[in-house]
């Protein structure tokens, strides 16, 4: 029994090293496009940050974000927020802060939302209410400020919201940014 569980992991450590196929290719390109996201970004012209103020339910919604200019998010107390989405983790204490962002893209394509944050930040499609999967995620460093960086594939016409939970800070900085 030991030798043949010794060739069946012997035989899938060879499968893995195979050559990658179109997932593997996918994951190449997203990769190296998240890389490439703090060289698109021109410090000097980003300017002064917008203020925005999240929204505590989906109801409540004003108006959408901007897209492209760096945004200072006010959240609010997290027991104030009503999650549109299953929040992806637990609050770590009743103390933290909550909000959702609502915006919208009028060009398809693939964006990358940062944020400054030790928040829990999901993206979704205001409707119907789901979740939308990162083509890619990592933390990157952009005008000497750290951001967790995710890259999504986002239709025209939509609108769609970042849940902002579990955050340690009630103000933080966020960028949505179509990339090139």
């Amino acid at each position: 029994a030991a030798k043949i569980c010794a060739a069946l992991l012997a035989a899938l450590a060879v499968a893995s090293c195979t050559a990658p196929g179109p997932a593997g290719e996918a994951a190449r390109r997203a990769e190296e496009a998240q890389a490439a996201v703090p060289r698109s970004i021109d410090c000097e012209r980003l300017g002064t940050a917008v203020d925005v103020q999240a929204e505590t339910s989906a109801g409540a919604s004003r108006a959408a974000a901007p897209v492209g200019p760096s945004l200072k998010v006010r959240l609010h107390e997290l027991r104030a927020v009503s999650s549109l989405l299953a929040p992806g983790r637990k609050e770590k204490s009743s103390d933290r802060f909550a909000g959702l962002l609502p915006f919208r893209v009028e060009a398809g394509g693939t964006y990358t939302v940062l944020v400054a944050s030790l928040a829990w930040a999901d993206l979704g499609a205001a409707d119907p209410p789901r979740i939308i999967e990162p083509l890619n995620f990592m933390w990157v460093t952009v005008c000497a400020q750290k951001f967790k960086s995710g890259l999504y594939a986002l239709e025209p016409g939509r609108l769609y919201f970042v849940q902002l939970w579990d955050s340690p800070d009630r103000e933080l900085s966020l960028m949505i940014r179509r990339l090139p």
